[in-house]
């Protein structure tokens, strides 16, 4: 490795410190955790106690009754994206990075959010970029991660 290298690791793993001091992410699903921790606070939700039970993430503060799956995709290989089994959620909330090739070319922010209900969802188990381009983000994060309305 050179210096470059070693710098950007060490860095890594110093900022996974800090996110995990202050409860950003809980295990060793980074990005997972990063889009709950974003959904959680934009959509006023309560994440599950427990990260490892299938089914969903996350429950609306109000009842806890209304049950969200949380998804992000930042691949810039894969052409779908898995939505897990739909019969255990409400709603699916898709965060996808402008680095993701499921990021549209005419989107202009750092990430789009999307917000599926599951009767909106097909039944298969992932949704292609063919599939989401159907529908239009709920909302978007700009590249300081503030929230742009449509």
């Amino acid at each position: 490795m050179n210096k470059k290298e070693k710098s950007l690791i060490l860095n890594f793993f110093q900022i996974t410190e800090e996110l995990r001091k202050e409860q950003i992410i809980n295990s060793s699903r980074y990005l997972g955790d990063i889009a709950e921790y974003i959904c959680e606070t934009i959509y006023s939700l309560k994440l599950r106690d427990n990260k490892r039970e299938i089914g969903y993430d996350a429950v609306d503060l109000e009842t806890e009754k209304i049950k969200y799956q949380i998804k992000i995709n930042n691949s810039t290989e894969k052409t779908n994206q898995h939505i897990g089994n739909k019969e255990h959620y409400n709603y699916l909330l898709l965060l996808i990075t402008s680095d993701s090739k499921l990021y549209s070319s005419n989107l202009k922010h750092k990430i789009a959010v999307y917000k599926f209900a599951k009767e909106d969802l097909p039944k298969t188990k992932n949704i292609a970029k063919t599939f989401i381009s159907k529908f239009e983000p709920e909302l978007y994060l700009d590249e300081n991660l503030n929230i742009v309305k449509k």
